[in-house]
């Protein structure tokens, strides 16, 4: 990879900076450094809380989605009764629609929805 001159500078900077220390600092700065590098590794490839978060998310959309989908469960389907009664109140709502009502074939539908729920 090709270097700036800024990098070039700053890295014959550091360098120079790292020849001229004197033997004391550049003894211990050697044994802090032998020391980070015999310690043993504390990245392991799993640890509790990678392991535990995405088990914890896991099982709260779980639970979230059990307590929306619980509700619906418990709810009847819709009767005829109820439909006729939707229907009607549909015709009330738009007297446009109230023509239907002098129709025969409204009264035979409506009578074999009756007869389903039955």
């Amino acid at each position: 990879p090709m270097t700036s001159p800024l990098e070039s500078k700053i890295k014959a900077s550091l360098e120079n900076s790292a020849q001229t220390l004197d033997a004391d600092t550049s003894a211990k700065l050697q044994a802090i450094r032998r020391k980070a590098l015999n310690q043993p590794s504390s990245n392991r490839w799993w640890s509790p809380a990678q392991l535990w978060m995405p088990m914890a998310s896991l099982t709260m959309c779980c639970l979230l989605a059990v307590m929306l989908w619980l509700p619906e469960l418990g709810r009847a389907p819709q009767s005829a009764q109820d439909l006729t009664q939707t229907a009607m109140l549909e015709l009330l709502e738009h007297p446009e629609d109230l023509d239907m009502l002098s129709d025969p074939g409204f009264y035979l539908w409506m009578a074999e929805l009756e007869a389903e729920d039955v």
